[in-house]
């Protein structure tokens, strides 16, 4: 009896680390191994992966995008079921040189369909946070003749050049281009106050052309699925001309 009541004390620790490991794994925002999706033909699902072959981070916070290897990689889903079945995108993230590379690639970082009631919820969660995700890593923007015609990427792509996040830009549009270059001018703006009214003057001059213009397109954009989502739970209105 002693024997029997050694093992199962012994196992206690095991069973709560097993439980806090599978409790860390669920809570945490999946970020795949550029290593590992090289040996890819395809990418897979989040519930598919392998353990080892995505990094799990807790907290957004903790990533610092000018020195860390976190990318998130802005991209259209080529259809409803799968974004990349012909490995296109897949093969040009192949050729990213920063071996240490982790991707936030929303297919491989957030639950999919069908999902249960737990990942629904880890889902709705993670994509309210959505404007951390790009503030907060590099930027790769994967070019494609209808990109500028999604809603969902046209967010991503002006949030990560306002907050001047864009390492790798494929689209190379004008306007999100100077609003690149106006959040690095303004991240190293270091003169005296004297000329701080002028900067900000010709800042907000700037800024507001580029809203104006964005609005535009944004308005015209094709509203899809997720994005209705991702409004919905943001309590955004979307009028019927959008759809």
């Amino acid at each position: 009896m002693a024997a029997s009541s050694c093992h199962e004390s012994a196992s206690v620790p095991d069973t709560a680390a097993s439980a806090a490991s599978e409790l860390l794994d669920l809570f945490s925002y999946r970020f795949v191994k550029l290593s590992k999706v090289r040996e890819w033909s395809k990418f897979k699902r989040c519930q598919d992966l392998e353990r080892d072959e995505y990094k799990l981070q807790l907290e957004l916070k903790d990533i610092a995008a000018d020195e860390s290897h976190f990318y998130f990689i802005s991209h259209r889903w080529n259809t409803p079921e799968h974004p990349d079945p012909d490995g296109a995108q897949l093969s040009r993230i192949k050729g990213l040189g920063d071996e240490e590379a982790l991707l936030f690639y929303d297919y491989c970082a957030l639950p999919q369909r069908p999902r249960d009631e737990t990942q629904q919820w880890l889902f709705s969660r993670m994509v309210k946070e959505l404007s951390d995700f790009v503030g907060k890593m590099k930027v790769i923007v994967l070019n494609d003749p209808k990109y500028m015609t999604r809603s969902w990427c046209l967010m991503e792509y002006f949030m990560a050049a306002f907050r001047g996040c864009l390492v790798c830009d494929e689209v190379r549009d004008e306007h999100l281009l100077e609003l690149q270059a106006t959040a690095n001018a303004l991240a190293a703006f270091r003169e005296p106050k004297s000329a701080t009214a002028a900067f900000e003057a010709a800042r907000s001059q700037k800024m507001g052309r580029i809203a104006h213009w964005f609005f535009g397109i944004f308005q015209d954009s094709e509203v899809t699925n997720g994005t209705l989502d991702f409004m919905a739970m943001n309590h955004t209105w979307v009028g019927s001309d959008a759809l």
